[in-house]
C-alpha cells in the first residue's frame, strides 16, 4: 500500500518531469523555423495573441511590448488590410469541413515592410475556449520566385501564341517531344512525339532528298552540339512540300548530361521561292527558260572535270537554219515564240540531268550526259531535227536546224574545246545542205566546213506585192470610215472584211466603262461555224480580268501563238471561248487604256507573220480613233439632252 511518503515522491517527480517536458517543448517551439503562436479564434475580437515564440517576434521584426503598445496583442490588426477579407473567408470555408487551416497572407512588419506568411493552424479548446495553434513561415522569396516564373511561363505563352513559328522541345532521355499547336495549324495535322530517330528516319512526310540533311542535325545534336541550323522540305496534309528552316539548341544537365532540345522551326517558302526566282533569272534565259550561255558553261565545265573514267558525254551545237528569214517574214514577236517552243522540245525530249542552254540568238548547247553508245546520240540528233521539221508545219513551211556533236573524252576534257569542236561539226552540217547533223572528225577545220550554200538567204516570195495588198486594205478602211455617216455599222462592216481577209475565226472589240470597273464586248464578228461569245461577255468585272492590260507589250500588243502557254485564270477564261491562238491591240485614248480590238483562231495554233501583225495593228489604231470619237459625240449628245452623267456607263450605251 503506498505510503503518504511514496505519493509525495511520486507528485514530485511527475511535477519534474511536466517541468522538464514543458523545458523540451518550449525548446522545440523556439526552433521551430519561422514562428509559432497561440491566438483566440474569435475573429470579431482581433484574434488576440496568447502565447508566441521568439521566432514569431523575429519573423515579423517586432519586441513583445511593440506587439502590446501598437497593435494590442491582436493578430488581426498585423494581417496586411487588403489580405484580410480573402483571409477570413478561406479559414471560414476550412473550418467548415475540419479543424485545420492552410492559408497565405500578408502581414506588417516592424520595419515598414511586408511579408508573405505560410499560416498551418489547428482548432483546439483551451480553458473552454476556442484557439489556434499555428506555425508561420516566410514564403515572401518562394513566391516572388513562383511569380516570376509564372510571368516568365506567362509571356513564353504569349509569345508562342503570337508567334506563327513552331516551337519544339525534345526530352533526348526519355525520347519524347513536345510540339507548339502551330505545328498542326501549319501542317494539318498532328507531329509525332517519340521514337525520334525512327520517325526521322521513315516520315513520310520529309522530302525524300531532305531526309539525309535532318539526320545529320539529329546526330549532331545527338553527339552535344550545343547549336544547329538547317533547311528542309515538310509536306502540309494538301501534300504540298514547304521549304523550313530549323533552329536547334542542346541544353545539359548539370552533371553534363544530355537533357533537353529546344527549338524552332520556321516557314522560309516564301523566302525560298523569292530566292530560286532571283537564282533562275541569273542563271536561266529570260525569253526560252533554258540556261543562258554563262551558265551552260559553269554546269558544263562542273560535270566535265569530275567525269570519272569510262564515262562518255555528247556535246550538241544547234543552229536554227535561215532563222533571219523567220524574223524577216514573220517578226521578232513571232521569232521569239519560235525559239520559246524548240526550247520546249529540247526539255521534252532531252533528260532532266542534261544540260541545255541558248547560248546565242538563235543557237542551242546540249551536253548530253552518261553515254552508252554513239547510236543513241544518233537517235537524239534525229530526234531534234523532228522538233524543227514539225514545227511550222500548219503554216507549210519547212523549218529546219542543224547540228553539230562532239564526244568527252574522245574529243577532249576542257568545256572551250568541246565547244569549238562542236560548232566545227556544226558548219560542215550547214555546208552540207542544213536540215542534218554531223560529228567532228579530227582534222576538219571551219573554213573547209563553209561552202557557198550557207550564206545564202531565202527571200521572201512576193514580200512587197503583200504589203501593198495589206496596206490597201488600211487605206480602204481609213476611207470607208471617214466617209461613212453610220460609224457603227461601219465598224461592223470593217470587222467582217478584216476578218474575212484574213482567214481569222472571230473579230471583235472590247471597251472599258469610263470609270474602268468593267468592259463590254461591243462589236463582234465570227466565221460561219465559229460560235459568238458577245452575249457572253457583257459587263466583265475588272475582278475577273484582273490585271489584263499587264500582258500587252510595250507596243500594244497581245500576241499568243498557243494559249496553253497562258497562266491561270486567264488561260481559262480564252479556252471557254474555243480560242487557240489570238492577236490583240489596245484601244489608247489621251495615254489612257481603253479596250481592244482582237482577232481570234480557234482552230489551230496560228503563227502570225510581221507583215500581218503590222497590218493588223494599224487598221486596230484606224478602228480605235473613230470608235472613240463616235463615243466622244454620243457623250455630248446625252449631255446636250439632259441626260445624268451616270448613262455613260450605262450598259445601254455601251452595247449595239
Amino acid at each position: 500500500m503506498e505510503t503518504e511518503k511514496d505519493k509525495k515522491e511520486h507528485k514530485e517527480r511527475s511535477l519534474e518531469e511536466l517541468i522538464e517536458e514543458n523545458k523540451n517543448l518550449n525548446a522545440l517551439i523556439q526552433n521551430v523555423p519561422g514562428g509559432v503562436m497561440c491566438c483566440s479564434a474569435d475573429m470579431d475580437n482581433g484574434l488576440e495573441l496568447l502565447e508566441y515564440s521568439d521566432g514569431f517576434l523575429k519573423l515579423l521584426g517586432y519586441t513583445a511590448e511593440e506587439l502590446k503598445e501598437k497593435y494590442d496583442n491582436k493578430f488581426r490588426s498585423i494581417i496586411y488590410e487588403e489580405d484580410w477579407e480573402a483571409t477570413a473567408k478561406s479559414v471560414g470555408e476550412q473550418m467548415s469541413r475540419g479543424s485545420t487551416k492552410k492559408i497565405e497572407y500578408r502581414v506588417k512588419c516592424g520595419d515598414g515592410t511586408l511579408k508573405m506568411i505560410y499560416d498551418q493552424g489547428q482548432l483546439v479548446r483551451r480553458n473552454g475556449y476556442d484557439v489556434y495553434y499555428c506555425i508561420l513561415s516566410d514564403v515572401t522569396e518562394q513566391r516572388a520566385v513562383t511569380e516570376a516564373l509564372r510571368l516568365s511561363l506567362e509571356r513564353h505563352q504569349i509569345i508562342m501564341e503570337q508567334t506563327r513559328d513552331i516551337i519544339f522541345e525534345w526530352d533526348v532521355e526519355k525520347d519524347s517531344v513536345m510540339w507548339s499547336d502551330n505545328w498542326k495549324e501549319k501542317f494539318g495535322y498532328q507531329a509525332f512525339s517519340t521514337n525520334v530517330e525512327q520517325e526521322l528516319l521513315e516520315n513520310g512526310h520529309i522530302y525524300p532528298e531532305d531526309r539525309e540533311t535532318l539526320m545529320q542535325l539529329y546526330y549532331k545534336l545527338v553527339g552535344n552540339a550545343t547549336y544547329e541550323e538547317t533547311e528542309i522540305r515538310i509536306q502540309r496534309i494538301d501534300g504540298v512540300f514547304i521549304w523550313c528552316r530549323i533552329r536547334a539548341s542542346l541544353q545539359l544537365g548539370a552533371s553534363g548530361d544530355k537533357k533537353k532540345v529546344i527549338g524552332v522551326i520556321i516557314d522560309i517558302d516564301n523566302e525560298r521561292q523569292e530566292a530560286e526566282k532571283l537564282k533562275e533569272r541569273a542563271e536561266k534565259d529570260a525569253l526560252t527558260g533554258v540556261y543562258n550561255k554563262g551558265t551552260v558553261q559553269m554546269l558544263g565545265d562542273q560535270y566535265l572535270s569530275k567525269m570519272k573514267r569510262g564515262e562518255m558525254a555528247a556535246f550538241f551545237m544547234i543552229d536554227i537554219d535561215d532563222f533571219k528569214y523567220i524574223n524577216d517574214v514573220y517578226g521578232h514577236l513571232s521569232g521569239d515564240v519560235i525559239l520559246a517552243e524548240i526550247a520546249a522540245g529540247l526539255k521534252r525530249i532531252f533528260r532532266s540531268g542534261d544540260i541545255i542552254g541558248r547560248i546565242g540568238g538563235d543557237e542551242f548547247a546540249v551536253i548530253m550526259k552518261d553515254i552508252r553508245e554513239v547510236d543513241a546520240v544518233e537517235r537524239k540528233a534525229q530526234e531534234v531535227i523532228g522538233i524543227f521539221n514539225h514545227l511550222l508545219e500548219e503554216d507549210k513551211y519547212t523549218f529546219s536546224s542543224s547540228i553539230g556533236i562532239a564526244f568527252v573524252p574522245k574529243h577532249g576534257y576542257a568545256f572551250e574545246t568541246m565547244y569549238k569542236k562542236a560548232d566545227i561539226a556544226l558548219y560542215k552540217a550547214k555546208a552540207e545542205g542544213k536540215n542534218t547533223w554531223r560529228f567532228y572528225e579530227e582534222g576538219l577545220k571551219m573554213e573547209s566546213s563553209i561552202g557557198n550554200g550557207y550564206s545564202t538567204q531565202r527571200k521572201a516570195d512576193n514580200s512587197e506585192e503583200m504589203w501593198q495588198g495589206e496596206a490597201g486594205i488600211v487605206s480602204y478602211i481609213f476611207s470607208s470610215l471617214y466617209e461613212s455617216e453610220d460609224v457603227r455599222r461601219g465598224i461592223e462592216d470593217i470587222l467582217n472584211i478584216v476578218g474575212t481577209q484574213f482567214g481569222v475565226s472571230r473579230a471583235y472589240i472590247f471597251e472599258d466603262t469610263e470609270d474602268g470597273e468593267a468592259t463590254y464586248n461591243t462589236f463582234e464578228w465570227c466565221r460561219e461555224g465559229i460560235g459568238p461569245q458577245k452575249e457572253e461577255l457583257q459587263g466583265v468585272p475588272g475582278s475577273v480580268l484582273g490585271d489584263y492590260y499587264s500582258n500587252f507589250n510595250a507596243n500594244g500588243l497581245l500576241y499568243c501563238r498557243d494559249i496553253r502557254e497562258l497562266d491561270e485564270p486567264l488561260r481559262e477564261l480564252l479556252e471557254k471561248q474555243g480560242i487557240k491562238s489570238m492577236l490583240q491591240c489596245l484601244i489608247m485614248d489621251k495615254g489612257e487604256k481603253k479596250g481592244f480590238v482582237g482577232f481570234d483562231e480557234c482552230e489551230t495554233n496560228r503563227l502570225w507573220t510581221k507583215q500581218q501583225i503590222d497590218t493588223l495593228s494599224v487598221i486596230s489604231q484606224v478602228i480605235s480613233v473613230f470608235l472613240r470619237k463616235e463615243r466622244a459625240q454620243e457623250a455630248l449628245c446625252r449631255l446636250v439632252q439632259g441626260m445624268p452623267a451616270e448613262a455613260a456607263e450605262d450598259k445601254q450605251c455601251m452595247s449595239h
